[in-house]
């Protein structure tokens, strides 16, 4: 009975509620004596493997072996970073007494007080005394949320203004931003259609409703997509529905969308790149206007999928080119693609 109180006491959270606490830690290199520390990810990789095998709430009975495997470290890394997350009572680390294997069990209530210390230490913005003289004072406190490095801001805008200006240009710009924001959800489930994930594109409300941004689900759009291997067929709208609704846990969480996006984003600019210096030094371009360098740099982004690093001038030139060309019944300048 006191086993199962106990069980009780790590699980007693939701599901779709466990899921965001993982999502949502964050940690920093844990360091203990002269050790050269454990790094964040491999702390986080190790706490959502330790949650993976563990199905059925009796906790993660995987070998040291098997964990260093799955996340491609040492084993003595994993040995320290199960050390980092116990030193930091966010995980049990008990004997089996019956198989002697070490069993491991995420302690619910330790992530999620931490993940609520993180949210209140980046939201910190408190208003404090107010002035007469219209202006306010502030203090900010810095993400890290150490009371040394706070400040006392004096703001005097006319922004601090009780004159009610302040509260109607705040409702105005409410009222805009969710009118932009609703179009963008509207897009990205007129998007899923067309991909031909209808169920994808209803469990987006639901996505909605559990935070995750739309960057996010890009990411997990294109992870449920692509193919890693030729041979390999991609997740599907299946496991896109159940990550969006929070039923299974995604192959990438926010922190690894947002490093693989800026990978992207930099590959797409030096590619961006190479085509403008080939355009520049092409023999047959070599007496042509900027204008219509300009729109063959522009059609050949467009080609390769990196129309938004496009300039406007760009965009602008290649639409005149396209005109040119249908003036002139097909014919092209030549240029290789």
């Amino acid at each position: 009975m006191k086993e199962k109180r106990q069980l009780d006491l790590l699980n007693d959270l939701p599901r779709g509620e466990q899921l965001k606490l993982l999502r949502a830690v964050r940690f920093e290199t844990y360091r203990n004596g002269n050790e050269d520390g454990v790094k964040a990810d491999k702390q986080k990789a190790l706490l959502r493997l330790i949650d993976d095998h563990d199905g059925d709430g009796q906790g993660c009975f995987a070998s040291q072996d098997t964990l260093a495997k799955e996340i491609g470290c040492s084993v003595s890394t994993v040995g320290r970073a199960v050390e980092a997350l116990v030193s930091q009572g966010l995980i049990t680390k008990e004997r089996d007494d019956r198989t002697g294997a070490n069993r491991h069990r995420i302690i619910w209530s330790e992530l999620k007080l931490r993940c609520d210390k993180h949210a209140q230490r980046t939201a910190m913005v408190t208003d404090a005394n107010r002035h007469g003289d219209g202006s306010r004072t502030v203090m900010v406190m810095d993400a890290v949320g150490h009371d040394d490095v706070s400040q006392s801001v004096t703001v005097t805008d006319a922004l601090c203004h009780d004159d009610g200006q302040n509260e109607t240009e705040t409702q105005q710009l409410n009222a805009t931003t969710t009118a932009t924001d609703e179009n963008e959800w509207l897009l990205l489930r007129r998007r899923l259609r067309d991909l031909g994930m209808k169920a994808a594109a209803q469990a987006t409300n639901a996505a909605r409703q559990r935070g995750l941004s739309l960057e996010y689900i890009d990411e997990l759009i294109r992870e449920a997509t692509k193919r890693k291997r030729p041979q390999d067929e991609p997740y599907g709208v299946s496991h896109l529905c159940n990550w969006l609704t929070g039923k299974t846990f995604p192959p990438i969480d926010e922190a690894d969308a947002m490093r693989i996006r800026d990978e992207r984003r930099h590959h797409d600019r030096e590619a961006a790149e190479a085509i403008r210096q080939r355009i520049a030094s092409e023999p047959k371009l070599k007496d042509a206007t900027d204008e219509v360098k300009a729109g063959w740099v522009g059609r050949l982004l467009a080609r390769d999928g990196l129309d938004t690093e496009a300039t406007d001038d760009e965009r602008a030139a290649a639409t005149k080119l396209d005109e040119f060309d249908q003036k002139q019944q097909g014919k092209r300048l030549g240029v290789a693609s």
